[in-house]
């Protein structure tokens, strides 16, 4: 039995090593020195889409934002698209001059309004040259469109922007999210785009053009989870999706643990819709294209069956050394350096990790402690968030209720 455990344990082992040794790798380009691009005057027209579902706390910040852009008013819109609103959003978005788009079919996602709002505006041909969609409760830089009009002008036909936070400073939990997309902006999308692979759209500050738009025929997701699947769809178009870290989002993080728990729930479940429907196209192109975008993609799917299996590998070493620890006590070394040292040092690697990317993204470090030295913990309760997706699918969307109003003005993330 012994023979068996320590067998089936190295296999484990090793098969998570590669696949962890794969995203080490890819993220180790991100250390690089970026070459300086080129930069165009404003030439291309963007529309400014925000889904808005009782907003009114955050929809008047957001638009001030806008309205500051360092871009001619000419050359955009902003669109306010209400649904399932049952506060005073609209008005205080048309009493502060948007465009206002009323759905007018059943609304269940953020993808059904998408899909709504493109299917009006495609017949009336190409009003637009590409359209940039925000978060409700984000507010935007004011370069953030003339960085999204050199992209274009470099080529990009879609394009995601770096996501900061409003209120990282708030809680733990707002702490630990800040710094993952902090993780998620360095050691994914920087890294992508110096070797060349797809980005990943994480939901906000992004934009995509008419001709990915007409390509698509509108936009048809059925995820829970629309920036990852839309993603995939540009892969498998052969659309590369850029990486545009100048063009940023300022995007508000939820408090609590519970607010936590039922987005990170959302995400995992839509991850797993998106694997589903779209792993072996990817792999497939993968390697009959010799398409590494597409392999790359794949993996990342992965991801939430991956750390499934580590929970199902700790929760074995742990029974497998229980009689151990009942004959013994805790202090056994077996049971020490099987199951406690390795906490202890995923622990210590996570939470170094933590500081180095703030240390990278040239962050407040004193201001993130609490993030810092709680990040194990917000990474490690993703486990039995992916466990419950498996064993009861998510399909309702649960808002994050918003607790106060974050001017641009007040923002505070930058280094000590």
């Amino acid at each position: 039995m012994t023979d068996m455990f320590r067998i089936t344990a190295w296999i484990i082992g090793f098969l998570l090593t590669i696949f962890a040794s794969y995203f080490v790798l890819v993220a180790l380009f991100s250390l690089l020195p970026q070459k300086r691009k080129e930069k165009f005057p404003p030439q291309f027209k963007f529309a400014i889409l925000v889904a808005a579902r009782n907003e009114e706390l955050v929809i008047g910040d957001l638009i001030d934002s806008v309205q500051n852009l360092n871009y001619p008013k000419t050359l955009y819109d902003l669109v306010i698209i209400p649904n399932n609103c049952t506060d005073r959003t609209q008005e205080i978005a048309q009493a502060k001059g948007a465009k206002i788009f009323e759905c007018k079919s059943v609304i269940r996602s953020k993808g059904d309004v998408l899909k709504e709002y493109f299917d009006s505006i495609l017949p009336q041909g190409d009003i637009y040259d590409a359209f940039c969609i925000i978060d409700a409760d984000n507010l935007v830089h004011e370069d953030f469109l003339m960085e999204m009009n050199h992209a274009m002008g470099r080529g990009a036909k879609v394009g995601q922007g770096y996501r900061e936070s409003k209120n990282p400073y708030d809680s733990m939990i707002s702490s630990c999210y800040t710094i993952f997309y902090y993780m998620d902006d360095r050691f994914m999308n920087t890294a992508r785009e110096i070797l060349n692979l797809s980005a990943l759209i994480n939901g906000s500050g992004f934009f995509a053009s008419m001709e990915v738009i007409r390509k698509h025929q509108g936009w048809h997701t059925t995820a829970m989870t629309e920036d990852v699947e839309f993603t995939a769809q540009c892969v498998l178009s052969g659309d590369r999706v850029h990486w545009v870290p100048h063009a940023i989002v300022y995007d508000e993080q939820p408090l609590t643990f519970s607010q936590s728990w039922n987005q990170r729930i959302r995400w995992s479940a839509g991850l797993l819709q998106c694997m589903k429907m779209y792993f072996t196209k990817l792999v497939k192109r993968a390697f009959t294209q010799r398409d590494c975008s597409s392999f790359d993609l794949a993996m990342f799917f992965l991801i939430p069956i991956i750390q499934v299996i580590v929970l199902a590998a700790v929760v074995w070493i742990i029974a497998y050394n229980l009689p151990i620890v009942w004959h013994a006590g805790l202090g056994h070394p077996i049971f020490v350096s099987r199951v406690i040292l390795p906490i202890v040092y995923s622990y210590i690697v996570t939470t170094g990790i933590a500081l180095a990317v703030i240390l990278l993204e040239q962050k407040k470090v004193r201001k993130m402690l609490k993030g810092i030295f709680g990040f194990w913990f917000f990474i490690v309760s993703w486990l039995p968030i992916n466990v419950a997706c498996f064993i009861r699918k998510q399909t309702v969307w649960l808002p994050i209720k918003h607790t106060r109003a974050v001017k641009i003005d007040d923002l505070d993330i930058h280094k000590d």
